[in-house]
This record gives structure tokens, C-alpha cells and sequence, in this order.
């Protein structure tokens, strides 16, 4: 749905602004963050770069050419849970000298994903908490 995913772009957006986070470019974790990083960056202002990625059964790897110019790159997802699949696909970043030090998602389902990144020294930005979602859900009942 078209518009169902503009506005997520539109709330991610709007999250990067709330936390002072500047994008020059982005790039969606396979699958399901592909299109949100294209909705993203659809949504923002300054237009950041999408990158591509892809995923193969040993881990991920950059389809698009990457400019290693010590600009970070943001990575887009849909959920974490303990953030294995992020983790895998910051491993592609290392080999070509890519900055990472913040992951864009929608929803965080608070198990030790904040935790497991925040290790590495990376900040997780969600647009909500699992738990945010079952009280707003709770008050509406």
C-alpha cells in the first residue's frame, strides 16, 4: 500500500528530525527495509542517497557503489528484536570502510536489540516500542 508506506517514510523522517539525526545517505536492510529507506527518503527534505543491499545466505553485501567518504550511512528496517540481522548487514560495512553509528526502525520489540547495538556503539532510533504500541492499544479498549 502506497500510502501506508509514505507515511511510515514520513514518520521515519520525522523521528530523524525529533533526535537531530542528519541522513546524507541510506540504505534498507533486505527485505522489508528497501522499500521504507526509498519511502524515507522520499519523505525527507534533503533527499538522501539510497544505497542498495543484498542478501545472500552467508550475510549481506552492497549492490550500489559506495562514495567511502566518512559520511555515515543510516540503515532502515521495519523491527529489531535482538538485532542479529542488523548486525549481519553492518558486517558488509566493514570490508569498504562504511560508517555506521545509528539504525533507523519503525518498531522496536524491546529483545536487547538497543542493548546488543548500543555495545557495538551504535544507537537504535525507533519510531515506537512494542510497548508503546499495547498502551495505546489498551487505552483505545
Amino acid at each position: 500500500n502506497n500510502e501506508l508506506l509514505s507515511l511510515i517514510g514520513r514518520e521515519l523522517y520525522k523521528k530523524t528530525e525529533d533526535v537531530g539525526l542528519k541522513c546524507k545517505s541510506v540504505v534498507g536492510i533486505p527485505s522489508a527495509g528497501t522499500p521504507l529507506a526509498k519511502a524515507f527518503s522520499d519523505a525527507h527534505i534533503e533527499r538522501p542517497r539510497v544505497l542498495s543491499m543484498e542478501k545472500y545466505s552467508e550475510g549481506f553485501s552492497f549492490k550500489s557503489s559506495v562514495n567511502c567518504d566518512d559520511t555515515p550511512v543510516v540503515p532502515i528496517d521495519d523491527v529489531i528484536a535482538d538485532a542479529g540481522s542488523k548486525l549481519l548487514a553492518l558486517d558488509a560495512f566493514k570490508p569498504i570502510g562504511v560508517c555506521c553509528r545509528d539504525i533507523l526502525v519503525v518498531v522496536d520489540n524491546e529483545y536487547g536489540g538497543t542493548r546488543n547495538l548500543r555495545s557495538r556503539g551504535i544507537y537504535l532510533h525507533a519510531v515506537f516500542t512494542i510497548s508503546q504500541q499495547v498502551n495505546q492499544l489498551s487505552v483505545k479498549t
